[in-house]
């Protein structure tokens, strides 16, 4: 499994940094140096509804989620009075749209800290111009304020952004008067087939794919549980070519029926996995 090496993609205004907690390709807006430093909520209590946005450029197309991080602040007030809750989702620029992955909970939260989230196994890949939201709620009492923002400058017209209406309609965080960038971070993983780690035996390969078909060929160099899928850019699973215990040795399987457009083969075998795309043509 190769991880991607973090990089500046100055076209989007990403910040993308390799820090202690996050070890992979990084997406977020706040300054990793000023973790907590500005807070708000409602003074009244309730629920706050707060997301970032990131588009995805042609670097980071065809990559995998594998968590997010939101840093929650109690302050002294503490603890949260109930669990919050997570989502990716895709949507436009203005407002989130489908989930693509299992909302996750976490908390109540006691004690001021990062709250980390898995997504692999929801499958969501990354596809070019997608606008990728990760939308939070998080209920909390008076003179809470559970949304951690860095000191700013806020990072405008991309995706800081808040919901006074429970994610009904959204707006920038800044136009809200609140020159800040919420701490929370996305994480990418890209598994590719061809610079995999020397160490792995894994291989998947695609070939003629066209006319609504093509052959997948895979090796497994160890009696194991596989798992082997197609899935479309969104991550939804369309085709589930073998779920089981596997001997080991080389396989070969055929895919038909599906539309020209680009694909996301995946191979699990045990704990480890290969991707690659495929893309069927008429």
């Amino acid at each position: 499994m190769k991880r991607l090496a973090p990089l500046l993609c100055a076209a989007m205004g990403l910040a993308m940094a390799e820090r202690g907690h996050l070890p992979y390709d990084s997406l977020y807006w706040y300054n990793p140096g000023q973790i907590d430093l500005n807070c708000f909520g409602f003074s009244g209590g309730g629920t706050l509804d707060y997301a970032v946005r990131f588009t995805i450029d042609t670097p980071h197309a065809y990559q995998m989620v594998e968590e997010t991080g939101i840093y929650i602040h109690i302050g002294s007030s503490g603890p949260m009075p109930a669990p919050g809750f997570v989502n990716i989702y895709d949507g436009t620029a203005t407002q989130p749209v489908a989930p693509l992955g299992t909302e996750k909970s976490f908390g109540p939260v006691n004690v001021d800290g990062w709250q980390v989230q898995d997504w692999f196994s929801d499958f969501i890949w990354l596809y070019p111009s997608q606008e990728i939201w990760i939308w939070v709620k998080q209920q909390h009492d008076p003179g809470q304020s559970p949304g951690a923002c860095d000191a700013g400058p806020a990072v405008r017209g991309y995706g800081d952004m808040v919901s006074f209406d429970g994610g009904a309609s959204w707006v920038d965080l800044a136009d809200s008067g609140y020159d800040y960038n919420w701490n929370i971070y996305l994480t990418l993983w890209f598994d590719d087939v061809e610079e995999g780690g020397a160490s792995s035996l894994l291989e998947l390969t695609v070939s003629n794919p066209n006319r609504g078909q093509a052959s997948i060929s895979y090796f497994i160099p160890r009696p194991c549980a596989v798992s082997l899928g197609v899935y479309d850019l969104s991550g939804r699973l369309l085709v589930k070519l073998r779920d089981g215990y596997t001997d080991s040795g080389s396989y070969a399987t055929l895919v038909s029926g599906l539309s020209p457009g680009t694909y996301i083969v995946n191979l699990v075998v045990g704990e480890e996995s290969r991707s690659t795309r495929m893309v069927i043509t008429r």
